[in-house]
């Protein structure tokens, strides 16, 4: 497939670890934003992405993160629990494998956490998620990080609990946005999910959830 449309592109030779940042913690730019590793170049890139049809056009905003360290290789990001995004810094002075001789070096590699100033901690976190009630899960599914929207979705599955199956179809009929979706896949995972609910979704506002 060809790339999509992409103003003010430069470099993304050795593009890798790239994430839709929805974390909630760093600034509101950022979010829905494609941040990306460019290997070569020492830094992170990041994009903003617009609607257009079916598919999307891009925009690319500038530097997310430069390094002062030629041997920062910046190999893959993650969104963490704390909303904060993580880069894995493979860090060394190769970038290639044009060079036969093995001259790797495999002593280093680094992590680096990047939030913004003032981040306070999530207060989600003050008590491990496994510990609480599913209805309290179930109000995760809106939270804007997504890290913590994914491990409540992951422990609902894992319980199955019936007794939030009305709640959460509520929350499907009841909502437009992402909770909409977010509902619906919890649903699934409690096993509420049946043909009967599925036929009145056909006709739902939000795309997405008719075409899951």
């Amino acid at each position: 497939f060809d790339h999509v449309p992409c103003p003010n592109f430069k470099g993304g030779h050795v593009t890798c670890g790239g994430i839709v940042y929805q974390g909630g913690a760093l600034p509101e730019r950022f979010e829905n934003a494609y941040v990306a590793g460019n290997l070569l170049s020492n830094s992170l890139i990041w994009y903003t992405f617009d609607r257009k049809g079916s598919t999307f056009t891009c925009k690319q905003m500038g530097d997310f993160l430069t390094a002062n360290d030629t041997w920062f290789r910046p190999i893959d990001c993650l969104t963490g629990p704390d909303g904060a995004l993580y880069v894995a810094d493979w860090y060394d002075k190769r970038a290639n494998h044009v060079d036969p001789v093995d001259t790797w070096d495999r002593s280093n590699g680094r992590v680096y956490k990047v939030e913004a100033k003032g981040t306070k901690p999530h207060p989600a976190l003050d008590s491990p998620l496994g510990k609480r009630s599913s209805r309290e899960l179930v109000a995760l599914l809106d939270d804007p990080n997504s890290w913590l929207v994914g491990e409540a979705r992951r422990i609902l599955a894992e319980r199955r609990d019936h007794s939030v199956v009305p709640v959460l179809r509520a929350s499907v009929l009841g909502n437009q946005g992402k909770l909409a979706l977010e509902s619906l896949w919890a649903l699934y995972v409690s096993g509420g999910f049946d043909e009967d609910f599925a036929a009145k979704l056909l006709d739902h506002p939000q795309e997405d959830v008719r075409a899951w």
